[in-house]
């Protein structure tokens, strides 16, 4: 079973080579490389235990794409009680999930999330700038849940699977994930 995610582009940025990590394979094989700035749609192939995502997008790859592909990688190696305490391995839902968020929600030039696993079998995406926090959580079915809290602002809350409110949410992605706010927090 393949499944299509289409990353949105937004801003450009250098290009990252896709052939450093073994996961991750071009699906046009007849390419030697990905060429940054293309027209035409790029299609990875993406393979998780027994199944295969197509990740297709035009121009440069977004900012985020490989690091997380390679986290989500080894979160899909882990095994039954990873954590010593009953853990269930990253369940193949939540990371289609993750994935599928980032390339709906992150902007194109957003910081790579910080990927952990969850011992239900989900996962959670972080990221923890100067700014504020925001943890966003995939439960093994892949159902979300958020929390978020600004330091600046004093703003803080949570959300759960299906009363989440989209325009809250992609304000504190753009707080905390964008490359320029999260570049200029840092000392």
């Amino acid at each position: 079973m393949t499944q299509t995610l289409a990353p949105r582009k937004e801003l450009l940025h250098p290009p990252i080579s896709a052939f450093a990590q073994n996961d991750i394979i071009p699906e046009e094989r007849t390419r030697p490389r990905i060429e940054a700035g293309s027209t035409y749609p790029q299609k990875l192939l993406f393979e998780i235990r027994d199944k295969r995502f197509r990740i297709t997008f035009s121009g440069d790859e977004p900012n985020w794409l490989y690091d997380s592909l390679g986290k989500l990688r080894n979160l899909a190696l882990l095994p039954e009680n990873w954590d010593s305490n009953n853990g269930l391995p990253t369940s193949t839902n939540a990371i289609y999930k993750a994935l599928e968020f980032m390339s709906r929600h992150l902007p194109f030039n957003a910081v790579a999330p910080s990927i952990v696993p969850v011992s239900d079998g989900g996962l959670q995406l972080e990221w923890h700038p100067l700014s504020g926090d925001l943890e966003i959580c995939f439960d093994r079915e892949g159902k979300l849940s958020a929390a978020f809290g600004s330091s600046a602002s004093g703003e803080e809350w949570e959300m759960d699977w299906p009363d989440y409110d989209t325009a809250k949410l992609k304000a504190a992605i753009e707080m905390t994930a964008a490359t320029d706010l999260v570049q200029s927090a840092r000392p």
